[in-house]
This record gives structure tokens, sequence and C-alpha cells, in this order.
């Protein structure tokens, strides 16, 4: 199957994180205000500009985390009634996705729900088997595919939690963005979590070579996350744009008004961190 970006089709990966759509602290507390003009700005951005291609992923937060802690999916099947905790976290997390499906369909996008955990597997938490030509046809077709993290059946430990960021790293060889905006509740990547969100520890740009002495410096997510916070955010960030050096991540705070719209429309926009390699060296990279 051939890939979109060989098709000269440009697309753009955005995810809204759970730490932004919701508070991450307290079970399906959904931050309605704020997620409802989320929507309403990735629609002005759609409709500002025609033949627009997007892939939008939703993180789970406080919906989905939390029944998937409780049952510890995350370790596999274990759990003496894991399988209803299966059940319970897909249910809380699609819960989330179809309240944000429903705001975006009033701003008169074609959101569409490709739900990941009826639709692929994982072996060892690693997408392995899924009908991908079916996101391809969807975003070419002019349609707004929704993803979201999920559960799903895993051929070494039964069950596994798979984030947006393991869902977005399968797609991208399908639809080779040359974006991917990772919408959240910090100013990006800290050098020192403690610090807070104090603007100058932002980190602007990394690179695979900078993990080493940063690897330590990760934090944890702000609540309850089974899929490792920004540590695991970073690492998934630097395995795609390491396979493709086309593609950046820009990491950024979506709460500030109109922020999200801003860097979806510019690619220079300032602020947060973006991961991938340095726009000088791309050339050393021919092909990709």
């Amino acid at each position: 199957m051939d890939s979109l970006g060989s098709q000269g089709t440009d697309c753009l990966f955005l995810k809204l994180g759970g730490s932004l759509l919701t508070d991450k602290t307290k079970p399906e507390s959904l931050r309605a205000e704020l997620a409802r003009d989320l929507c309403k700005q990735i629609a002005q951005v759609w409709h500002s500009q025609p033949g627009m291609r997007l892939l939008l992923g939703i993180g789970s937060g406080s919906f989905g985390h939390f029944p998937a802690q409780q049952y510890d999916l995350s370790q596999g099947a274990q759990h003496k009634n894991a399988w209803y905790g299966v059940a319970l976290t897909a249910d809380s997390a699609a819960r989330l996705v179809r309240q944000i499906i429903a705001w975006l369909l009033e701003f008169d996008l074609p959101a569409w729900c490709l739900q990941p955990g009826a639709r692929w597997t994982t072996s060892e938490k690693r997408i392995a088997s899924s009908d991908d030509w079916i996101v391809v046809q969807a975003v070419l077709n002019g349609l707004l595919p929704v993803v979201h993290g999920d559960v799903m059946l895993d051929s070494r430990q039964e069950v596994a939690i798979a984030s947006t960021e393991e869902v977005f790293r399968h797609l991208v060889p399908h639809l080779r963005p040359s974006r991917i905006l990772l919408a959240g509740e910090v100013p990006g990547v800290l050098r020192d979590p403690r610090q807070g969100s104090v603007p100058v520890n932002v980190i602007p740009w990394l690179e695979a070579s900078d993990l080493i002495q940063l690897r330590s410096s990760l934090g944890e997510s702000r609540g309850t996350d089974v899929t490792g916070g920004m540590a695991a955010k970073v690492m998934k960030c630097l395995e795609i744009t390491q396979a493709y050096p086309s593609t950046t991540i820009h990491i950024f705070d979506g709460q500030p008004a109109g922020a999200l719209q801003r860097v979806m429309l510019d690619p220079d926009a300032e602020g947060g961190t973006r991961i991938g390699i340095w726009p000088k060296k791309i050339t050393a990279f021919p092909g990709n």
C-alpha cells in the first residue's frame, strides 16, 4: 500500500493530551470549556485551509487511565478481574472521545472515530497488526480520523495499553506527516520538572544525542498515567524522528487562548519543544 506522503499529500498529526482535556488527578474530570474551545480552534483552522489533511489523537487522561491502573492492565491480564477491566477501560476512553467528536461535529468537522483497540493488536505493547489502508483512505477522502490511546489485545501478555503516541508511531509510515503536534498542559520538555513551568527551563530543541543527559531529568505525569508520562512520550517521539527525519514533533502548551490555532497554522510558532533532526541536517537523509 502506498503511503499518503508518496502521493505528494502532506498530513498533520495532532494530539490533544489527556492532561489538557482532563484533570488527571480526578477520575473522569473533563475540562469541558477548554476542550470545546480546542475543538473550535481546530475547526477554524480546518475551514480556513481547504483540502487540509489531519489525523487527530485524543489522550485518555482521567478517563481511561484510572481503570487501566486499577486493573494493572499495562502489565497484562494478571489481575483476577482483568477482562472486566479491559471492557471498563475501553468504555471510559471511548466516552471521552465521543464527547470530543460531538463538539467537532458541532463545528462542521467530518470527525470519524477509529477505535484502536477494536481494530489493532499489539505484541509487547507495540502495534503489530492493523487495517492501515482504512486510515489512509479516510484522510484522502476528506474525513478527519480520530484515534486515541486504548487497551489492546497483546500476543505476548494478553492485554496492553497503547498510548496515542504509539498509534502515531505506527501510522507515520503510511501518512508521512511533516509535523506532529502534541498539545498538553506544560510549556514543553523541561530541563528540571521540579521547577515547574518557568519559561527559561523549556528545552527548545531535542535530538537523539540529547537523550542520555536528559533521561534522568524527565518527569512523570502530574496525575494518573499508565503510559509513562513525559519520559515515555519523549522516547517515542525520538524513535519516530530517527526513523523519519523529515518529521518534526512539537510539544507545547495548549491552554493559552488561541495557542492551538497558532501552532497549527505556523510551523515556526515560538514556544514549546521541538523534537527531530535539526533542519540543517535533514539533507543528510535523502529519500526520507
